[in-house]
């Protein structure tokens, strides 16, 4: 995917996650995992589950998307429990209004927030002080962008996509800053999403959240030369940090 210039992609530089630090303020952690690459400890990661996360991994009838689930959420699992210094098995999540995970709250714990978002072999985790929303897409190239964009955009958005030098790269560039809004807003409100703005990172929001999100940021990034993410946060956020979860991190987790 060639990225045009008018798409303001945030520069970043991916940290090893052995460098994380957690336990700083007002911060935003995002995790990058290549899915492929961490296959090989499927099977170990399967003890960090809940009950609940084992029974929906195998209700995939596909492998890939079995071992997939499995270890995002052990991944997710153990990232959180450095934050909250308990062992990963010891965390409880609950699915909060229009399906959003959240941690048990326990008054040992920070306040913490996290989201998750997959496709491909690639799969992203932020982790924040702060409520936050993230979400990643895998551009692929015969997929038919024109026929959503009058339920997604607005006719000035759906104008700058098409006349962009390249319409499917902006597509998913405006789309998932729309899905990392809602994520992050939690509401659900997908039939609403015409009217979140997000040219050049002026972000309108529908009335009803004005208020409450009025101090929301955005930024858009690339993952993979085929992958694109957006992540929308605070404004009040003094450290944005990106780092990748590898096999040497993972392997530790066993030691």
């Amino acid at each position: 995917m060639q990225v045009t210039p008018d798409l303001n992609i945030f520069p970043i530089s991916w940290k090893n996650a052995d460098s994380c630090s957690y336990n700083q303020q007002n911060y935003l952690h995002v995790f990058k995992l290549n899915l492929d690459n961490l296959g090989q400890f499927t099977e170990s990661l399967v003890s960090f589950l809940s009950l609940e996360e084992k029974v929906k991994a195998t209700s995939y009838s596909n492998l890939k998307d079995k071992n997939s689930s499995i270890i995002r959420w052990a991944v997710t699992r153990l990232l959180i429990a450095k934050y909250c210094r308990v062992l990963p098995e010891k965390l409880c999540f609950i699915t909060g209004k229009n399906g959003k995970p959240q941690l048990v709250p326990d008054k040992t714990y920070p306040p913490l927030f996290f989201n998750l978002s997959f496709s491909g072999n690639y799969a992203l985790i932020a982790v924040s002080n702060k409520e936050t929303g993230i979400d990643l897409e895998q551009v692929k190239p015969d997929f038919n962008y024109w026929e959503v964009l009058d339920f997604v955009f607005s006719p000035e958005e759906k104008n700058r996509i098409l006349n962009s030098s390249d319409p499917l790269a902006s597509f998913y560039c405006f789309f998932t800053r729309k899905e990392a809004i809602v994520k992050a807003l939690g509401t659900g409100i997908h039939d609403q999403m015409p009217g979140i703005s997000i040219l050049d990172f002026d972000l309108t929001l529908p009335v009803d959240y004005q208020e409450e999100f009025e101090s929301l940021q955005l930024i858009s990034f690339k993952v993979t030369q085929k992958h694109i993410a957006a992540l929308a946060f605070c404004s009040n956020i003094e450290s944005l940090e990106f780092y990748e979860v590898d096999q040497h991190w993972l392997a530790s987790a066993f030691q």
